[in-house]
């Protein structure tokens, strides 16, 4: 890739800058999903890239899924002010926020070229993986055996029965709800509802 001479310049300064920046600190992901960083839009045949970004600019470490459809990036990023590492969208939310921690590990480190800590961070990224049932979508969670379902549940008790099995398998299943109202009414079909 050609780099323009100012471009160049620009990010040899940067990185001689952050090179001295020694306070960097986590933005915690909060939230209350599983697997917070799962974003999958209709009609798209992927979900949506997950990342770890180091800002830089402020020091801020945080975790985010990327909202642009086609993988586009800000400016910031661009140019190199925000520093973005692709991860495991499965992560659940724990395993999210012990990899913030190892990030700011690496990231605080003082030896050594900011190249050595990038490549370090790039592959503590890349190489994490959740140690939970990750997402799954139902057919590939029951690997498509028909479970019984009582056809006598309300809407409410089919929701906390999809909980509970999500729960149960540190799993989410992004289309378990409906795949549990389908089986209902087919129960329903076959034995009318008493």
């Amino acid at each position: 890739m050609l780099v323009s001479t100012d471009h160049a310049s620009y990010l040899t300064t940067l990185i001689k800058e952050t090179r001295h920046m020694t306070t960097f600190t986590i933005e915690k992901l909060e939230h209350d999903a599983r697997h917070p960083l799962y974003h999958h839009y209709d009609g798209e045949l992927l979900p949506q890239p997950a990342y770890v970004e180091i800002d830089l600019r402020d020091g801020k470490i945080r975790a985010g899924y990327s909202p642009e459809i086609g993988g586009g990036v800000s400016e910031a990023i661009y140019e190199g002010r925000v520093l973005r590492y692709r991860i495991d969208h499965q992560l659940n939310l724990s395993e999210i926020n012990t990899l913030l921690e190892d990030v700011l590990g690496v990231a605080q480190v003082e030896q050594g070229p900011p190249s050595v800590r990038r490549d370090h961070i790039e592959r503590l990224c890349s190489e994490r993986q959740t140690e939970g049932g990750g997402v799954n979508d139902a057919e590939g969670f029951f690997g498509g055996l028909d479970e019984d379902v009582d056809p006598n549940l309300t809407d409410e008790d089919i929701q906390a029965m999809a909980d509970d099995i999500e729960w149960d398998n540190d799993v989410t299943i992004t289309d378990l709800y409906d795949h549990l109202i389908k089986r209902r009414d087919v129960a329903q079909r076959i034995s009318p509802v008493s």
